[in-house]
């Protein structure tokens, strides 16, 4: 799917997104991938949503985001024991279905927020 351009200099572009990976910035990242407020991070993650762990999100709390949207592939998976652990380190989560988490990062980064997504491909 592809999405609007959004209005943030300087920030990480999230072009498109298919089953298997995202567009950023113009280039194609195969996998997860993590947009946070420095460089993207690809390939980021495990294969499956439920071997995520606090240890994946390590660079997001040296300059943590105001919101961290967790995309879990093509359909939303609380995870609720991960999501616990990154609160209880001061990062503000929602856990959504990846296509929802890119609409949202979006919109949030076209309001220039201090959003950071983890995002697994909307395929897994």
């Amino acid at each position: 799917m592809k999405l609007h351009l959004q209005a943030a200099v300087g920030r990480h572009r999230l072009q498109s997104y298919d089953a298997r990976g995202f567009v950023v910035n113009g280039n194609y990242h195969s996998g997860g991938t993590l947009l946070g407020l420095r460089d993207p991070i690809h390939p980021w993650g495990p294969e499956r949503p439920e071997d995520l762990h606090v240890d994946h999100f390590q660079l997001l709390r040296e300059d943590p985001p105001e919101i961290l949207l967790l995309g879990t592939g093509s359909r939303q998976r609380l995870l609720l024991a991960l999501l616990s652990q990154l609160r209880s380190q001061g990062l503000t989560v929602e856990m959504m279905d990846t296509p929802a988490a890119c609409r949202t990062y979006t919109i949030l980064l076209s309001e220039d927020r201090r959003v950071a997504a983890a995002l697994l491909p909307a395929g897994w």
